[in-house]
């Protein structure tokens, strides 16, 4: 039974891995090469990690090959390349952030409320305005 579940969370995998590489992909384009070129590292590497889960499952857990201890090890390891690594890749390379729209209480423009009510001031989604909120 167990794997039978394996086979069912590698599959589902796999979709989450085509979601990162393709459409997430193409949306990143949409901010800019330099965003897409860093999406692009950044999702080869967690795809890469993705797929090295099962393989670690198949010897850790799934015919019992590697002790228990080197299982923790090995798990260990996926996680610190995955979320450590990830993070100072993407801390490195990412550009600076846009600066943020003005506020001008009494003013008109990005910011503020259409009743001009500077409470309602705060601007949610996406700050270029070119992404579709509901197709994220």
């Amino acid at each position: 039974a167990r794997w039978g579940f394996e086979a069912l969370s590698v599959a589902f995998a796999l979709g989450a891995v085509s979601t990162v590489a393709r459409s997430l992909c193409d949306q990143s384009g949409r901010r800019g090469k330099g965003c897409q070129e860093l999406y692009r590292r950044l999702a080869r590497m967690v795809c890469s990690a993705w797929l090295l889960y099962p393989v670690a499952w198949v010897l850790c857990e799934g015919t019992k090959i590697l002790p228990v201890d080197i299982s923790v090890i090995t798990y260990a390891f996926l996680d610190i390349l995955l979320k450590c690594v990830f993070f100072w890749v993407l801390l490195r390379r990412a550009p600076p952030p846009a600066a943020a729209p003005r506020v001008v209480p009494g003013g008109r423009g990005p910011g503020r409320a259409p009743d001009g009510d500077p409470e309602g001031a705060a601007i949610f989604g996406d700050d270029l305005g070119d992404l579709d909120d509901d197709a994220l």
